[in-house]
């Protein structure tokens, strides 16, 4: 958008409400939600890291460094530690050797199986105080956001 261009009252009630709703959503879901394991300690980082390989097994090192908003060697700090605490593997990609993905270890996998079951308890009974209708509702929009947010 130049800055001759206006946005339309339409598009700023938009950009408002994903900058209240998002930071709100996360809040309500997982303010209280412990990121910390007996186990295994990781930074915040390292934690969404886990769980974002978790959900996008099939993505390159490259495109999980852009999503989670960090630069080539900050990534590679990241995937160091989690690889020095025997949770991920680096790999070549068969098809294309140029790009490095990413596997679980054993241990890796007990401790995400672990962590994703936490994490899915907790929200269930924040989600508790929605009506079946609320809830499918929510789940349908989820779906629309996901799929829109990758094509950004």
């Amino acid at each position: 958008m130049s800055n001759e261009q206006h946005p339309s009252a339409g598009e700023s009630e938009l950009v408002l409400k994903i900058l209240r709703t998002f930071p709100h959503l996360m809040r309500k879901l997982l303010y209280d939600f412990e990121y910390r394991s007996a186990r295994v300690e990781l930074n915040y980082t390292q934690y969404r890291t886990i769980m974002l390989v978790h959900y996008e097994r099939d993505r390159p090192l490259s495109e999980l460094g852009a999503h989670m908003n960090l630069e080539r060697g900050s990534f590679t700090s990241v995937i160091d530690g989690l690889v020095a605490q025997g949770l991920l593997l680096r790999r070549r990609d068969p098809a294309d050797r140029r790009r490095v993905m990413l596997d679980f270890t054993p241990e890796g996998e007990r401790f995400v199986g672990e962590e994703i079951g936490r994490m899915h308890d907790h929200i269930l009974s924040k989600l508790d105080a929605l009506s079946p209708e609320d809830r499918d509702r929510f789940l349908s929009a989820l779906d629309d956001l996901f799929e829109m947010t990758w094509r950004l």
